[in-house]
């Protein structure tokens, strides 16, 4: 018998709406929950799937998660130098060190881990290279490394941490202008380097290779100079978003690197409110944005936004010929699925997030026409839907609740 499936969804408050197959991004940017505290030259990074906020205005740090949605409070960063410091992740232990306290001309060179299965901070060796503030750091396999910075003079050296031996070795010297405000980001065993502040902001990009201890210059960044930006990395590509322009002001632009091509491409802007001295981290196949200051409204920010891949343009669609019908109605929250003349003995409506987690999942009563499920504490995002029957997926789709 043939199977006829209405798919109709009804609202409320919330603009809940079917996604065309013909869409303009591979990538969306999605909100997410605030972190209940507005900071700006914070860290982010990233440990067994959990998001991590902290330093900046204050010592404290949280954690997301993104399952949940949901922000905690963690034990706090035990130093007073906390604004623009920099962290690098190995084997699950997060590094953060240098930065200055009020005022900026107080640096500091220490080093803290955080392990976040204990919720505890240890010290560790600071760096030999003496007090720096602005620098960037990053990590490629076993071994962190921290570069340029500012304690009164633009800087341009470069170090290596060995967590194992808690001790610092000197590398070669960054070949670029010697800068603070810049970016990092590790791709296939490379660590790249670039924008940032040499007495103006600046577009110049640079890998380091730790196998020959040499830095290559690559392709500039192509927008606008920024210092002050953030980037993650998806793949096998790294990303650079927001900063502070010259003259002031800032952005909400952001451009995808690959080192395979050296090359650069404009991505979807950032859709909150531009700003600079944002922090980011990366969860999955997403990467997350968040905070900073936003010049127009000389305000500091508490947002979250994750920018992630469009499942719109990676389902297979299976057409049955029957279309579907969406309504859009102002009563209820509910999604309702109507079937008529349908042939689904064991079948079921299942809706899952972006990463494939399913959210929830109802089976089909064969004696009935109809079956509503309640959207009410689904958090605001991209979803999929699958009509399954006999573990074969008979029907997709998929919509955004905003």
């Amino acid at each position: 018998m043939k199977t006829k499936i209405y798919y109709v969804l009804l609202l409320s408050f919330f603009v809940l709406f079917l996604i065309a197959t013909n869409v303009h991004s591979q990538n969306v940017w999605t909100q997410r929950a605030n972190s209940g505290y507005a900071n700006e030259g914070c860290i982010g990074f990233s440990i067994n799937n959990k998001g991590y906020q902290g330093l900046g205005s204050a010592a404290s740090l949280r954690e997301y998660d993104p399952v949940t949605d949901t922000w905690s409070s963690k034990t706090s960063f035990p130093s007073s130098f906390t604004n623009n410091a920099v962290v690098f992740v190995i084997s699950g232990i997060a590094y953060v060190g240098t930065g200055h306290s009020s005022p900026i001309t107080n640096f500091t060179n220490s080093f803290y881990a955080y392990d976040p299965s204990t919720n505890t901070w240890s010290s560790k060796a600071g760096i030999p290279g003496g007090d720096r503030t602005n620098a960037v750091g990053f990590a490629i396999g076993n071994k962190g490394y921290v570069a340029t910075g500012w304690n009164g003079s633009f800087l341009n050296d470069l170090w290596e941490y060995d967590p194992t031996l808690n001790s610092w070795t000197q590398k070669a010297n960054f070949i670029g202008t010697a800068r603070s405000l810049a970016v990092a980001f590790t791709i296939n065993g490379k660590g790249y380097v670039g924008t940032g502040w040499d007495t103006a902001p600046t577009t110049s990009f640079y890998e380091y290779d730790p196998g020959t201890n040499q830095w290559t210059q690559k392709a500039n960044f192509p927008g606008a100079a920024v210092s002050n930006a953030v980037s993650f990395v998806i793949g096998n590509k790294g990303y650079i978003c927001t900063g502070q322009l010259t003259g002031g002001g800032d952005t909400q632009e952001m451009y995808s690197y690959d080192p395979v091509s050296n090359s650069w491409t404009h991505e979807l802007s950032l859709a909150g409110l531009s700003r600079f001295r944002a922090y980011s981290f990366e969860l999955g196949n997403s990467g997350y944005v968040g905070s900073g200051y936003n010049t127009n409204s000389s305000t500091i920010l508490q947002d979250l936004w994750e920018f992630g891949p469009d499942p719109l343009t990676n389902t297979n669609e299976i057409p049955d010929g029957n279309g579907l019908i969406v309504i859009a109605n102002n009563v209820s929250n509910i999604i309702s699925i109507l079937y008529n003349d349908i042939n689904l003995i064991d079948g079921y409506f299942m809706i899952t997030d972006i990463y494939g987690r399913a959210i929830r999942s109802e089976k089909l009563d064969f004696y009935s026409n109809k079956y509503d499920i309640s959207i009410s504490n689904f958090k605001t995002g991209l979803y999929l839907y699958y009509i399954v029957e006999n573990n074969q997926i008979i029907k997709t789709g998929k919509f955004i609740k905003n």
